[in-house]
């Protein structure tokens, strides 16, 4: 049976031989990235409210500012949720829901997407708020001891209710807003939904895999090339070999996009090597310390930062190391699985570059290390 959504013009159908044609079914982007966006400003808006009422004092100054930068940073986080519930609904419901049960089903799946993102960094942000909490009071019992330990033990107990009724709080919160929001951008586009819009395509095209390596590696440069300036400034030679592994990276992203099989072949055993230097590198620094540089054989902190970098390039690796043992051409499977990774690689990227010290992006006070403090950095 054919579905009547099918996207296909004569010139294609005539132009190229029905051999070489197949039929997939595209994510509904006019769907997905306004769900995404709304999603990410209103729970974002209950999060810094709550952070405000029960949070720690160093991540509640300019509460506007932390809503719209950290909203707009989440707004990738967002879309992977859409997507993976838009998925669900065209598996449960078609691409195109009739009827009362399936635009309810397929809404509710949305909703209940948003919220549990919404949850997700909700908890994390609350667990934050309660490790800062802790420290300042582990502070304050050594400069007042009339605090004992059953008076530090009481005061961990009450913050830590205090940040679960906030995060209960806060999923009702976000449960009642992601509904009102769905509908009202259902409804401002003329109450039309889609699953998914089944178009005829051409059978070459660049594959998920090579989409989602190179979208790693351009995602590990954007975070080295973050957190070059503040060791270019602490060491020169450190900031150097991030500036040149950016370059490297995205100079072997953008090849492994490549529309030529030949290109995209010979991207792969340059994406193992910058992925495994600097891996290695990173490793070494914080296991032993670097043997050379200003601070010689000095461990160094875990940073989030680096620890963003150094899961892109883990996935890079192994994707790279996938693709050099297949030897039958890697073909498209699912634009949703597609969509899902890559929505996931920028959220990475997002967090990663926003756990930097750079001035503008530096998004999350209290999370990561001090990196103006070491001499290197992210692997």
């Amino acid at each position: 049976m054919v579905d009547p959504t099918v996207i296909a013009t004569p010139a294609m159908t005539s132009a190229v031989p029905h051999a070489s044609l197949v039929t997939e079914v595209r994510v509904p982007w006019w769907s997905v990235l306004p769900w995404a966006v709304v999603l990410a400003f209103g729970n974002g808006f209950w999060m810094v409210s709550l952070r405000g009422a029960a949070g720690s004092i160093e991540r509640t100054s300019d509460p506007f500012e932390s809503w719209l930068r950290e909203s707009t940073v989440l707004v990738s986080w967002y879309v992977m949720a859409v997507v993976v519930a838009v998925a669900l609904a065209r598996r449960r419901f078609g691409s195109r829901p009739r009827g009362l049960g399936g635009a309810t089903g397929s809404i509710g799946l949305v909703v209940a997407a948003g919220t549990a993102a919404g949850t997700i960094v909700l908890v994390v942000s609350s667990m934050i708020d309660y490790r800062l909490q802790v420290e300042r009071m582990d502070h304050v019992a050594t400069v007042h001891p009339a605090c004992d330990d059953a008076c530090l033990s009481e005061l961990f107990r009450s913050t830590w209710h205090v940040e679960a009724k906030a995060v209960a709080v806060g999923v009702v919160l976000m449960l009642a807003t992601d509904l009102a929001l769905v509908l009202l951008v259902l409804a401002l586009r003329g109450g039309g939904l889609r699953n998914g819009l089944v178009h005829v395509r051409p059978v070459a095209r660049t594959s998920d895999r090579h989409v989602v390596l190179a979208a790693c590696l351009l995602g590990a440069a954007a975070v080295h090339a973050a957190v070059a300036p503040e060791h270019l400034s602490q060491w020169r030679p450190a900031g150097t070999f991030f500036v040149l592994l950016s370059l490297s990276e995205v100079i072997v992203g953008v090849l492994a996009l490549s529309r030529r099989p030949g290109g995209r072949r010979a991207a792969l055993p340059a994406a193992v090597v910058v992925s495994v230097v600097p891996l290695l590198t990173w490793m070494l620094s914080r296991v032993t310390g670097l043997p050379f540089g200003p601070e010689a054989w000095t461990p160094e902190a875990v940073g989030a930062a680096d620890a963003m970098a150094c899961l892109l390039e883990l996935t890079a690796l192994v994707l790279a190391l996938r693709l050099l043992r297949t030897r039958s051409p890697d073909r498209t499977r699912s634009r949703y699985a597609q969509a899902v990774a890559v929505a996931a690689v920028v959220t990475v990227t997002t967090v990663g570059v926003g756990c930097s010290t750079l001035p503008v992006v530096g998004l999350f006070p209290g999370v990561g290390t001090d990196h103006g403090a070491e001499v290197t950095g992210a692997g």
